[in-house]
């Protein structure tokens, strides 16, 4: 990790984080058939926690590649 003490940097990467996990998470909507409003609407918990794990492990790839391109 690392720090630059500056909150705009700090305001920067979180926008670019955010923007990058929708993103994502439209292409995985795409790509899967399922409706996910319809599924979670009815109660499909498993499909609740899958995409949990789908955006802890795009957050973790992001903040990866964002440290990377940092240093």
């Amino acid at each position: 990790m690392y720090s630059t003490h500056s909150i705009l940097i700090a305001l920067r990467d979180g926008a670019i984080g955010i923007v990058l996990m929708l993103l994502l998470y439209k292409v995985y909507d795409l790509i899967d058939r399922r409706d996910f409003a319809q599924e979670l609407a009815a109660g499909n918990t498993m499909l609740g926690m899958e995409l949990e794990g789908l955006f802890i492990l795009l957050s973790a790839v992001i903040v990866g590649a964002m440290n990377y391109t940092a240093g």
